[in-house]
């Protein structure tokens, strides 16, 4: 709860600009507008279209409305309140991405008008819910939406897995969209671990203007590291390879997937604990007092202000020298993405 409540302070739901000046919904020139409605739900702008991603305005990720993993933060708006839709795109046929709710809804509301593009094999389910404006495609494989000829919408792998029932494994193709219009170029990786197809993709279609990538439900990695979702650190590398100039966070601070809630907790433990660490003078070793924010004793400052022992001023400058290369070392280790594994053509993103 102390979690939540901090994310919604830091970064509260908001009411989509879109509520309150509907007419604005669509105008955005030769750019490109992107608005998260959480999760892995993004609303794209660009090229005088507008299109969804994975969109869900459930409460619940789940084929139950009394079980299953429960939004702990609301939708920001309801599909009423959408302008109107061009083109919804889906990544795979879990029930996070792909929501029964939600296709009622947004079919009725939108009807033949709205286009839906989907993996392989989910042709059947989206006409079973009434849908019939849908177009199934596998991986590299594009199509567009009638009368926007020039803004081609590409199926691209990734690496994940599909399943909604104890019968159904793998029997729907999962993958990433690369959105291709004549002012802009935008990236949906939906759900993946990272595998060598992103390269791929950079170099086919890159630089993309925006791309949403994953970053959440990652824990613990054993478990999540191979086929299920990236971590942060991941995701940079996503961003480096599909060659993105700017990227958008998506897949968390929605439904609680995962156990990076354990891990947020454990980390501010430690380091509450090691604040309350002794601490020590980095001249004469004297102990500090807690609360004490300098790295020198005031006996060491005083001296070292008014001192030309060379001696004192080397010890001095090696203590700065020594936390430069420290936290120089933990940025670089924190932001630059690591290279990729070995490539393996034959089976690059789990698909036998």
């Amino acid at each position: 709860m102390e979690s939540i409540n901090e994310l919604d302070r830091e970064l509260p739901v908001l009411e989509p600009y879109f509520v309150q000046h509907p007419e604005l919904a669509g105008k955005t020139k030769n750019g490109i507008r992107i608005t998260w409605l959480g999760h892995a739900s993004v609303m794209v702008e660009m090229d005088d279209l507008i299109f969804l991603t994975d969109p869900i305005f459930s409460h619940r990720a789940s084929p139950f409305s009394f079980a299953g993993p429960k939004r702990f933060r609301g939708p920001p708006c309801t599909i009423e309140m959408l302008p109107k839709i061009d083109a919804v795109v889906i990544s795979h046929n879990h029930y996070d991405h792909l929501d029964y709710n939600t296709v009622l809804g947004m079919n009725a509301r939108f009807g033949t008008e709205l286009r839906w593009f989907v993996p392989l094999g989910l042709l059947n389910w989206m006409q079973s819910c009434g849908c019939e404006n849908v177009i199934e495609l596998d991986w590299w494989e594009q199509n567009c939406v009638p009368g926007h000829d020039e803004v081609t919408f590409v199926f691209t792998p990734c690496q994940h897995w599909c399943k909604r029932t104890p019968f159904d494994d793998n029997k729907v193709l999962w993958g990433s969209w690369s959105v291709l219009g004549p002012s802009n170029r935008f990236y949906f990786a939906g759900d993946t671990g990272y595998c060598a197809a992103f390269e791929q993709i950079g170099k086919r279609f890159g630089p993309f203007d925006v791309a949403a990538i994953p970053i959440g439900a990652y824990e613990p990695r054993w478990f999540m590291k191979k086929n299920q979702h990236v971590d942060p650190e991941e995701a940079v590398r996503i961003h480096a390879d599909v060659r993105a100039k700017k990227s958008v966070a998506i897949h968390w601070g929605t439904f609680a997937l995962a156990n990076e809630g354990d891990k947020v907790s454990a980390t501010k433990k430690d380091k509450s604990s090691r604040k309350r660490e002794d601490r020590k003078c980095g001249v004469c070793a004297i102990k500090l007092p807690v609360l004490y924010k300098k790295k020198l004793c005031q006996s060491c400052t005083d001296e070292v202000l008014h001192t030309e022992q060379p001696s004192l001023l080397e010890n001095i400058k090696s203590l700065i020298k020594k936390e430069v290369q420290s936290s120089v070392s933990s940025l670089s280790q924190t932001l630059l993405p690591q290279p990729p594994p070995p490539k393996k053509e034959e089976n690059i993103c789990g698909r036998v």
